[in-house]
């Protein structure tokens, strides 16, 4: 164990995007993460030292969960493949819905 300490960080955006079903450049996730960085410091400050009342103050449940699972490594990575990137998940997939039949 020489080697130094390090962090496995998930980028602030990707969380947000994921958690508020919303694209990355939209301005849903542009707020939230505006509002995130303005009352915690920095993204580096959200993802890594802000506690989890801190995270439920500055956001909702939701977010504050999606934070605190990457944090602690709880995420899926699916590879990307033939010049898709690949994307880590922090929510897994919704079920199927039993209501909707697929199509043939």
């Amino acid at each position: 164990n020489d080697r130094p300490p390090f962090l496995r960080l998930v980028p602030l955006e990707e969380l947000l995007s994921e958690t508020l079903s919303a694209g990355r450049r939209t301005k849903t996730v542009s707020n939230a993460y505006n509002k995130l960085c303005h009352e915690l410091g920095s993204e580096l400050a959200v993802l890594a030292q802000a506690d989890a009342s801190q995270l439920k103050q500055a956001a909702n449940e939701r977010i504050a969960q999606a934070i605190l699972k990457a944090r602690a490594g709880q995420v899926s990575a699916q590879p990307g493949f033939d010049g898709q990137y690949g994307a880590i998940r922090v929510w897994p997939d919704p079920p199927d819905n039993p209501q909707q039949s697929p199509l043939l």
